[in-house]
């Protein structure tokens, strides 16, 4: 006797391979003692580095100041791989930057970072 049971091409029926395929998440306490990052679903549908890059700005309190040599540290992506992502975030809306020229020579930035970025709310499009 065939011990699968039909149902599609391969002989097995659904409810058999859902029994098959199982799942368990065991899930950290949220609470003041156990912190956790919530963000956007939004940031999910960008690439993984780029996940990656967004997840750990705005795991940061809104009063951080970001240095990106030390975003890019954090990553642990190669400074290629970074540069590329970070690009892209740029290109996306994720990030805008204002760069300043200071008095001695120098530049000074002034990053915003976009949860969801505008275009994507209907704004400045």
């Amino acid at each position: 006797m065939n011990p699968r049971p039909h149902g599609n091409q391969q002989g097995f029926s659904i409810k058999y391979l859902l029994k098959l395929n199982t799942t368990k998440i065991v899930r950290s306490l949220k609470d003041s003692e156990h912190p956790f990052t919530r963000m956007s679903n939004t940031v999910l549908n960008l690439k993984a580095d780029e996940v990656g890059i967004m997840f750990q700005i705005l795991s940061n309190s809104d009063k951080w100041v970001i240095n990106k040599n030390d975003v890019w540290k954090k990553s642990k992506l190669g400074k290629d791989r970074f540069e590329r992502a970070w690009k892209h975030l740029k290109e996306l809306g994720y990030i805008v930057i204002n760069k300043t020229p200071m008095n001695d020579g120098k530049f000074g930035y002034s990053y915003i970072i976009y949860e969801i970025p505008l275009h994507k709310i209907g704004i400045g499009t």
